[in-house]
C-alpha cells in the first residue's frame, strides 16, 4: 500500500503534467471556432478574387489613414517579413534560448515555421491573386499568391510564441513589458501594414490572424504540457 506521501506525489504529478479540465475545454473550443472560421473564409476566398467588403474596407482604410510617415512606418513594419529578415530573426531568437538552457523554449520557436507551411499550403489551394492598382493604391509591388497573408500569418507565430516564452521567463520587469509591448505591436501592425502597402485584401489579413491564432492555439498548450512532464521527471 503507498504510503501518503507518496500518494500526494503521483497525484501532484499527473496534475502538474496538463492543464485543467475547463481549461482545455475552453480552448478546445477557441481551436475549433478558429478552424471553422478559416475553412469558411477560405471558401469564399477561394469563389472570388475579393469578397464584397474587402474593397469598401480597404478604401476607406487608406483615405482614412493616409497620413504624415504612416505609409514610411508601415513599410518597416514589413521589411521585418522579408525571406532574410525572417530567417534571421526566428534563428537569433531560437539561439538565445539556447544559449540560456531554454532548449524547448528554442524548440518552439523554431517550429514557429509550421504556420508558414500551413500558409503556403492554403494559398496554393485558394489560388486567389493579390489586389491590383486599379483596385487600391498598391505602395510596394509583390509577387506570388493573397490569401492568407504570410506575413500576418508568421508574425503572428513567431512573435505570438515569443510574447508567450518572454512572459514565463524573463524575471526583470521592465524588461519583459518592453519586449511585450515590442512584439504586440509588431502582431496588431502588420495587419494594417499589409493594407497600407496594397498587396492583401482586409479577408487575407484575417485568415493570416487565424492561421497564426491557430497554432498558438496548438503550441502553447503542448509547450505547457511538455515543459510540466520535464519539470516533473527532473524533481
Amino acid at each position: 500500500m503507498d504510503a501518503p506521501g507518496n500518494m500526494k506525489k503521483q497525484t501532484e504529478s499527473k496534475q502538474g503534467q496538463g492543464i485543467g479540465h475547463g481549461t482545455r475545454i475552453i480552448w478546445s473550443v477557441f481551436l475549433a471556432g478558429a478552424v471553422v472560421l478559416l475553412g469558411v473564409l477560405s471558401y469564399f476566398s477561394y469563389q472570388a478574387d475579393a469578397l464584397d467588403w474587402d474593397k469598401p474596407f480597404i478604401h476607406w482604410y487608406q483615405s482614412k489613414f493616409d497620413l504624415f510617415g504612416w505609409d514610411r512606418a508601415m513599410k518597416a513594419v514589413s521589411w521585418v517579413g522579408g525571406d532574410l529578415q525572417w530567417g534571421a530573426f526566428t534563428i537569433g531568437i531560437a539561439f538565445i534560448w539556447l544559449i540560456t538552457r531554454k532548449r524547448l523554449a528554442a524548440a518552439f520557436t523554431l517550429s514557429s515555421v509550421a504556420a508558414f507551411g500551413t500558409n503556403a499550403f492554403i494559398k496554393t489551394i485558394v489560388d486567389r491573386p493579390r489586389p491590383t492598382s486599379e483596385a487600391v493604391q498598391v505602395l510596394q509591388g509583390e509577387d506570388g499568391l493573397s490569401f492568407p497573408s504570410g506575413h500576418v500569418a508568421t508574425y503572428t507565430a513567431l512573435f505570438g510564441i515569443t510574447f508567450f516564452l518572454v512572459t514565463r521567463y524573463v524575471n526583470n520587469l521592465w524588461l519583459k513589458r518592453v519586449l511585450q509591448v515590442i512584439l504586440g505591436a509588431m502582431i496588431f501592425l502588420i495587419g494594417p501594414s499589409r493594407m497600407t502597402l496594397g498587396v492583401h485584401w482586409p479577408s487575407d489579413v484575417g485568415g493570416g490572424y487565424l492561421v497564426g491564432a491557430i497554432y498558438l492555439l496548438i503550441a502553447v498548450p503542448l509547450f505547457i504540457f511538455l515543459s510540466r512532464r520535464a519539470e516533473t521527471q527532473s524533481s
